[in-house]
């Protein structure tokens, strides 16, 4: 598909583990040629499932990294492409002498554990150790205190992420500089945003980590198996109780007592319930319910076929195996998946135009203006981000539905503000609020009223991106 959205651009991937293999597939998803240069000394299984996951529609091609001679080789190969991804911490990259690549319009994407420089630079670690150490296991702690860790290597695939955004962002850049820059990637740091708002509590009110430790889930069993049901807030306990014709106790802070009544009732309720049946009665009436699902109710799961997040891959065994999608779908701009194939090296012998050179601008994404309508965790974090790179960010905010995350109006909490709150207009000033809306504008519009719309609609025909959730 030429239609693809990065279609010309050459992708050189060095070893870089999970984190860089993973930006180099959402590369080759878009369009773009990944070459992934594979070491000899470390071959790869091409039927392992993570390995094919991985390297979907990448070229492989294979070479000695002792050898002086296809260094060099690979430095010719990257002197000729527009991004490279590589890892500080593995030993075969640590081999090359960067400062040799003639690439002027190079983007270089270095990805270690912990950085390259500070106390712990260049240090190998694990997903469990990143997760100790960034602090999410004491926030995702069981009811006895045990530290858990978020299954899978969330770690790696974060900062795989954050790596093809922050390749994206410096790509645009070299359109208004002509060159290239380098990108440094901490896996480590780029999982902290996750906690951001305990992380700012935490400085705000100087309480110790067990302060910022979640309420526990209230899971409730069913028939074939368990949901959460948010019986916490006083409109939908009252809710239920209506439904089911019980009498629900509202659940003091902290009250185990409470809580383990609580579950004993509606589990007698919901004990001839499935989870989709207690899920399509209460969902709709705006009450917050969760299904416990299993990875093989996934696969299953009817929304994510209806989205079709599921793609068939063609397997080696020529058989079609359902494969998890991309992070995030570019209408008609995402090509079918197909598996990794290794190449000679000398398909890799070509050269690349130029492009022309033009002004320096200070950040990335200084000439874009965007309209956010977001509040609370992804959407209020991506405008953010937006705006750290440089973006005029402006938050429409309605008169009438305030954002929860800027705070009780009453009963305020101190700790919950910078200073023990010394500022009479809290308004501005509440930790979750400020974890995910620094450097934006803001401006009130009431989109009930004709008047309002107009006014957003002229805001949208001047901007060049509008993000949204829960809006």
């Amino acid at each position: 598909m030429d239609n693809l959205p990065l279609t010309g651009l050459e992708i050189v991937e060095l070893p870089s583990g999970l984190a860089g293999a993973y930006c180099g597939r959402l590369f080759s998803q878009y369009g773009a040629q990944v070459t992934k240069i594979n070491s000899l000394k470390v071959q790869s299984n091409d039927l392992n499932k993570n390995f094919e996951y991985l390297n979907i529609g990448k070229k492989i091609v294979d070479y000695n990294f002792n050898s002086s001679k296809q260094r060099r080789c690979i430095n010719s190969i990257i002197q000729n492409c527009d991004v490279l991804i590589h890892s500080s911490n593995l030993t075969s990259t640590q081999k090359f002498d960067f400062n040799e690549i003639n690439n002027p319009k190079l983007i270089s994407i270095s990805i270690s554990d912990t950085g390259s420089n500070g106390p712990l630079k260049n240090l190998e670690t694990t997903d469990l150790i990143l997760q100790a150490t960034s602090g999410i296991m004491s926030l995702s702690s069981s009811q006895n205190g045990i530290p858990i860790k978020i299954p899978g290597n969330t770690s790696y695939f974060h900062a795989g992420s954050y790596a093809y955004s922050a390749a994206l962002f410096a790509l645009i850049a070299r359109k208004e500089s002509g060159t290239g820059s380098t990108v440094e990637i901490s896996v480590l740091e780029s999982i902290l945003p996750i906690i951001a708002p305990s992380l700012l509590h935490s400085t705000y009110s100087g309480l110790p980590d067990k302060k910022l430790i979640p309420h526990k889930k209230q899971l409730v069993k069913c028939k074939d198996g368990k949901v959460f049901i948010n019986s916490r807030d006083q409109a939908s306990l009252e809710i239920i109780e209506a439904i089911f014709n019980i009498q629900l106790q509202k659940i003091p802070e902290d009250s185990d007592e409470t809580l383990t009544n609580q579950n004993s009732i509606l589990e007698e309720c919901f004990r001839d319930m499935t989870m989709n049946e207690i899920f399509q009665r209460l969902s709709p009436l705006g009450i917050l319910v969760g299904m416990k699902l299993t990875i093989s109710d996934l696969v299953k799961n009817e929304h994510l076929r209806s989205r079709k997040f599921f793609e068939n891959i063609d397997y080696l065994s020529n058989d079609q195996v359902p494969i998890p999608g991309l992070p995030f779908k570019i209408i008609k701009s995402s090509k079918k998946p197909e598996i990794p194939h290794r190449i000679n090296q000398n398909h890799l012998d070509r050269k690349k135009t130029d492009t022309s050179n033009q002004e320096v601008k200070s950040l990335p994404l200084a000439n874009l203006r965007v309209v956010a309508l977001t509040h609370t965790w992804s959407g209020a974090l991506t405008s953010q981000l937006l705006g750290s790179l440089g973006a005029e960010v402006i938050q429409i905010e309605s008169p009438t539905r305030p954002d929860l995350w800027r705070g009780p109006i009453e009963d305020i909490n101190t700790h919950d503000y910078p200073c023990n709150f010394n500022n009479q207009t809290p308004y501005n000033h509440y930790y979750n609020f400020n974890a995910v809306n620094q450097n934006k504008l803001g401006m009130t519009l009431d989109l009930e009223a004709k008047e309002g719309r107009e006014k957003f609609l002229d805001l949208v025909r001047i901007s060049d991106i509008v993000v949204e959730n829960f809006s």
